[in-house]
């Protein structure tokens, strides 16, 4: 067991992971009405340094070759996985242990033995899928115009619905009930710490606030549900819920409840450590003092409260009683001295709490002190960014295999680079462009998952299943030089053991 394995235990991380990954579907048109699906796990990070960093240091301990991180826009930042070896290892991993994600993942890799693994699939077979994920997702949909309902994908394509009935779902070997472990990843995965506020008579100040741990998951398993409300239940700690079958949602109000839940799993707690700590060391203790019954109190609180909930789970949405509310209708009765960032005005602060940033999680650095390492909040592999950038500009971002050149939204060209040995154990190839193709995400699947090969001496395609690639050779460019080493290990141990 290594260092990192020591620190987070299956259960923790099957409850961080049961908080944070789903599985997707990418679904890609071919010719004459045939299409494509490639299958990944997008594991969010909901805005969190710390999450995605904790995250991150588990992802580099299993040395998954596929894994890449997306730092995308507001709440949708997330680690992506989609080699069908490594999905599959994830479930072994978490089986067992997972009350959710394992039942997907399960969906997922015995589809790729059986439907995906390079095959064209017809109208009639997306849709059969897009119905069963939705019935694996217990009815939640992503918002956005790049998921496809089953609705719009049989009026587009003419698909009879009555006549297409949804697949089995496979047993992901879930848990059989909840522990203490997998509760508090579960906790680090969706809490979030707020305050909530209210305006009345009742306080002299003429608005009172309370401190909250909240928890909200939705389209999962009821046996989740059921297993973190028997968990909530057991540690007899007052609480609300207003969970139904698929949507889990749980909160801890008032300061003796919220102390009790954190005390209680500040044990288990990786990657909510230091936030609850800052709970209990700083914000807590003040509310239990009644500092919060003056406005100079409350307005100081309620800045606090806000930078650790932006610090779990990124900014709020807007709310009507936020600072800049009771800047407004109490400027007259304490001192504002401006001190902005962006548009925010807050008070300048005289008592001690921190401002900085938190503390980064460590787990042994002198591990990590070899070249080609670096440490943030964790460390990780770092692969050379410059060689995959240089070689997908020789190529235009154009595919070896097949030629094509995608676009985004905003006109960029979009590829892959794929390394024909996995850069991760047991194989450790190497990260060089000797080693390296420029795909399109179809081909780079087909690669991962080993249904192509390529002759070393007259680099001509194969593909398992398709006769598309015959005749065909591989692209490369006279300044790309691939070593045939390489690719014979390709096709003898990644295509061979297929």
């Amino acid at each position: 067991m290594n260092e990192t394995e020591e620190v987070l235990s299956p259960e923790y991380v099957a409850g961080l992971l049961d908080a944070t990954g789903r599985v997707q579907f990418n679904i890609h048109s071919q010719t004459d009405n045939k299409f494509t699906v490639r299958p990944s796990l997008r594991i969010r990070t909901y805005e969190s340094t710390a999450r995605r960093d904790v995250l991150g240091m588990f992802l580099d301990s299993q040395s998954y070759d596929s894994t890449r991180f997306v730092d995308g826009d507001y709440s949708i930042s997330y680690f992506l996985l989609d080699q069908h070896s490594e999905l599959q290892q994830l479930e072994e991993y978490l089986a067992g242990h997972s009350a959710q994600l394992a039942n997907e993942l399960a969906f997922v890799t015995s589809l790729s033995d059986n439907q995906f693994g390079g095959q064209l699939l017809t109208a009639e077979d997306v849709y059969q899928l897009l119905i069963t994920r939705d019935e694996l997702r217990h009815g939640w949909r992503p918002r956005g115009r790049n998921h496809t309902t089953p609705q719009d994908f049989s009026d587009e394509y003419d698909v009879r619905p009555s006549k297409v009935d949804s697949l089995p779902l496979p047993d992901g070997r879930c848990r059989s009930g909840y522990s203490e472990k997998w509760f508090a990843g579960l906790f680090d995965g969706i809490c979030r710490y707020r305050a909530s506020i209210a305006q009345t008579d009742e306080v002299r100040i003429g608005y009172t606030m309370y401190p909250i741990a909240r928890m909200h998951l939705t389209g999962v398993s009821k046996q989740l549900v059921d297993y973190a409300l028997d968990y909530c239940e057991s540690t007899g700690i007052d609480y609300g819920s207003s969970s139904t079958r698929h949507d889990f949602q749980v909160y801890f109000t008032a300061h003796q409840n919220v102390r009790k839940i954190i005390e209680t799993l500040l044990p288990h707690s990786i990657v909510l450590r230091q936030h609850s700590e800052l709970m209990l060391e700083s914000i807590l203790p003040r509310f239990e003092e009644g500092v919060h019954t003056t406005k100079t109190g409350f307005y100081e609180l309620l800045c606090d409260c806000l930078y650790v909930g932006d610090r779990t789970g990124g900014p709020f949405r807007k709310r009507e009683y936020n600072p800049s509310y009771f800047e407004e209708i109490w400027s007259d009765e304490f001192s504002l001295q401006e001190n902005r960032d962006e548009d925010t005005k807050t008070r300048q602060r005289t008592d001690p709490f921190p401002r900085e940033d938190f503390d980064p999680v460590q787990v042994e650095p002198e591990l990590y002190e070899d070249i080609g390492r670096y440490q943030t909040v964790l460390d990780r592999v770092r692969r050379d960014r410059e060689i995959v950038n240089e070689l997908k500009g020789l190529y235009d971002d154009k595919c070896q295999v097949c030629g094509t050149t995608l676009l985004r939204n905003d006109g960029t060209r979009y590829s892959e680079v794929h390394h024909i040995v996995p850069l991760g154990e047991p194989h450790s190839g190497p990260d060089k462009r000797s080693n390296m193709l420029v795909l399109c995400p179809n081909h780079h699947t087909d690669f991962d998952n080993g249904v192509v090969s390529v002759s070393p001496e007259s680099l001509e395609l194969e593909h398992t299943h398709t006769s598309a690639l015959s005749d065909r050779q591989l692209a490369v460019d006279s300044d790309h030089h691939i070593s045939t080493e390489l690719l014979r290990y390709h096709n003898e141990k990644i295509v061979g053991e297929q």
